[in-house]
C-alpha cells in the first residue's frame, strides 16, 4: 500500500492543489494574462497552467495527469513527474507569450499534460519501441487533427475555446526534455557498464 501511495502521491497532491485553486476562484488571479505579464507578473507564465475555465475543464486535465501516472509512472519517481509538468507548463507559457501575441489570456494544464506524455513516450523507447511509436502516432495524430480540423469533439466547455497551440508548445517542450532525459539515461548506463564513447 505504501508503494502505491508513493507512486500516486504526486497526482493526489497536484489534484488537491488545483481543486483548491478552482474552489477559491483563483482562475482570474493566476491565469496567463498578457497585460499583467508585460507589467512584470512573470509567474503567470507558469501559474496559468494550474487554474481552469470550469470544473469540467479541470476534471478532464486531472484525468490526463492520472493517465500519465498510469502509463508511465514507473519510468520516473513521482516528484520528478511534478518537475516534468512544471517544466512543460513553463514551456507552454513561454510559447504562448512569444509566438501568440494575439492571445490575451489562457488557463489549463492540458498543454503540460501533452508535454509530460511526450516525455513518457521518449522514455518508453527504452522499454518498448513499438509501444512508444504507437504513442507517438496517437499524440501527433491528435495534434494534426486539432490543427487541421479543430478541437476534439467535447473538448470545449460552454464559452471556452481550446488553444491548440498550447498542446503543441507543451509537446515540443516534452520532446526536448524527454530527449535530454533519455540521453542522460543512456550515458549513465554506458558509463556504469564501462563503455565510453
Amino acid at each position: 500500500m505504501a508503494d502505491v501511495w508513493s507512486r500516486w502521491a504526486w497526482v493526489v497532491y497536484l489534484s488537491a492543489f488545483c481543486i483548491l485553486l478552482q474552489a477559491t476562484g483563483m482562475s482570474t488571479v493566476l491565469r496567463f494574462d498578457r497585460q499583467a505579464i508585460d507589467g512584470g507578473a512573470g509567474w503567470l507564465l507558469y501559474s496559468g497552467n494550474l487554474v481552469h475555465f470550469d470544473w469540467m475543464h479541470l476534471l478532464r486535465n486531472l484525468a490526463g495527469v492520472a493517465l500519465i501516472q498510469g502509463l508511465f509512472g514507473p519510468l520516473l519517481q513521482g516528484w520528478r513527474w511534478w518537475l516534468v509538468l512544471s517544466i512543460c507548463s513553463l514551456g507552454v507559457g513561454l510559447g504562448l507569450y512569444f509566438f501568440m501575441p494575439q492571445l490575451g489570456w489562457y488557463v489549463g494544464l492540458s498543454g503540460a499534460v501533452f508535454g509530460a506524455f511526450a516525455v513518457g513516450t521518449m522514455l518508453e523507447l527504452q522499454q518498448s519501441r513499438k509501444f512508444a511509436l504507437l504513442l507517438f502516432v496517437l499524440v501527433f495524430g491528435r495534434l494534426l487533427y486539432e490543427f487541421t480540423i479543430g478541437a476534439m469533439p467535447g473538448a470545449e466547455s460552454s464559452g471556452m475555446t481550446v488553444v491548440v497551440e498550447a498542446h503543441l508548445y507543451g509537446s515540443l517542450t516534452g520532446l526536448l526534455l524527454g530527449a535530454l532525459l533519455l540521453w542522460l539515461r543512456i550515458k549513465n548506463r554506458s558509463a556504469s557498464d564501462g563503455c565510453f564513447y
